[in-house]
């Protein structure tokens, strides 16, 4: 991030940025990478993005994780309820 230019490489970097945002509080760069994370989910880093917002305790990316996959049509939803 230089200035109000906003770019990530990938979904895990952008993990691993938030991990230090959250830790640190800083919550216009948490919000940044949310916009970046919802946007660039996708069925192939979307278990990875779930397990981070669940062990940092993130109510909406987890729903935003679901809606991605759309659990209704999908076998992720029974893929979900066998994580601890």
């Amino acid at each position: 991030m230089y200035g109000q230019k906003k770019e990530f490489k990938n979904v895990t970097l952008a993990m691993d940025v938030y991990k230090f945002a959250h830790e640190m509080q800083i919550d216009c760069l948490m919000t940044a990478l949310d916009e970046f994370l919802f946007k660039n989910i996708s069925a192939i880093s979307v278990l990875e993005v779930y397990e981070f917002y669940k062990l940092i305790e993130h109510s909406v990316g987890l729903e935003t994780c679901k809606e991605v996959c759309n659990f209704k049509h999908t076998l992720f939803l029974y893929f979900f309820t066998l994580l601890p």
